[in-house]
């Protein structure tokens, strides 16, 4: 029997603690048919997004567990113990000294998150450039090495500045400002990328090009910096660095290079991470760097929803969690549309 969850968003719809398009009657009916339950993460984030009003936590605390013989609960090890306090909390004094560890919690999985995008990205795109370039077998290990570089080499940078912009995030609560720097980030790690490979189709290294003994002769120095700037990839990284627009990196035969790029990356990630969440921020990469789609705070924990529960259909609002759900499971898409359809207001 197929297994339903749902998101925050949607129990926020359901639970009547926020307006939107869908009549929760209609969804209370429609998940009276299903077998459908509210995953730990919902409590995580309760506790997070609700910070400041633990009189509302507890009150839609006490919405799930009424509703519980139909939908349960359904919780991750990692999480069983403090989420299940935290669902069983009977007051907002209880409530408010477990906010912070909630936070706390949240905040590391969207770091993680972030840094795994980050690194992601980079893996999957130099894979791209690897199928796509007629690279001899030395600047293929060249550009591997600078893979590794550019992975080992901000490792701790893309962790620290993860953990920057996000704690920054849940001082100021500005959305549109933490999109620019998370987007930012990946926008630089992207350029630098393309950049080492643009200079390994030459040949030559970032060492040889910046001034000192090693530095290349004049005319070639000239002919090499020629040949960077006018690569169309180079330039279009750069317009997504500087002008932060959403542009497409990838184009034409690249889209059937990274294809199949994307499925050496899920049966290699699958094997030592949780399937559901590779699979998520795999469709993410791609229409990061098919579309110029730009990464959202919500996709950071979104993925946490495919991993808790790879198995269920997450009922979502969500347009990009459900999109994504549809080109994983096409079927899945076509049901999830129709039952939103039915709970519109009429």
């Amino acid at each position: 029997m197929t297994q339903y969850a749902i998101d925050t968003n949607i129990l926020y719809f359901w639970s009547g603690h926020s307006t939107t398009n869908l009549d929760r009657n209609k969804l209370a009916s429609e998940f009276a048919k299903l077998r459908v339950y509210v995953p730990d993460v919902c409590i995580i984030e309760l506790y997070s997004r609700q910070s400041h009003c633990p009189g509302d936590i507890l009150s839609l605390l006490k919405f799930i567990r009424s509703e519980a013989n139909e939908l349960g609960l359904c919780v991750v090890n990692r999480n069983r113990m403090l989420v299940g306090v935290g669902y069983g909390a009977s007051s907002s004094s209880d409530i408010a000294n477990l906010v912070p560890q909630f936070r706390r919690m949240k905040l590391q999985m969207e770091q993680d998150t972030l840094a795994l995008v980050a690194k992601s990205i980079v893996i999957l795109l130099a894979g791209v450039l690897d199928e796509d370039s007629t690279l001899s077998a030395e600047q293929r290990g060249s550009l591997l090495v600078h893979v590794n570089g550019i992975l080992t080499g901000n490792d701790a940078l893309i962790e620290r500045w993860a953990g920057k912009y996000l704690a920054e995030f849940y001082s100021s609560n500005d959305e549109k400002r933490l999109r620019e720097q998370l987007n930012q980030l990946i926008a630089m790690l992207v350029h630098v990328l393309v950049i080492n490979w643009k200079l390994v189709t030459n040949n030559t290294t970032l060492m040889q090009m910046a001034p000192g003994p090693h530095q290349l002769p004049e005319a070639e120095f000239i002919r090499v910096l020629a040949n960077v700037h006018s690569d169309p990839l180079v330039r279009r990284t750069l317009k997504r660095l500087t002008e932060m627009s959403e542009h497409q990196l990838l184009k034409g035969k690249s889209g059937v290079a990274l294809d199949k790029v994307k499925k050496e990356f899920l049966e290699a990630m699958g094997t030592r991470m949780n399937p559901g969440f590779i699979r998520y921020l795999s469709e993410l990469i791609e229409r990061m760097l098919t579309s110029g789609k730009k990464l959202r705070k919500n996709d950071l924990f979104d993925a946490w929803v495919m991993a808790a529960h790879p198995a269920y259909r997450i009922i979502t609002a969500d347009r990009t969690l459900r999109g994504i759900q549809a080109d994983i499971d096409p079927e899945a898409g076509e049901f999830l549309t129709a039952l939103l359809d039915r709970c519109a207001f009429d």
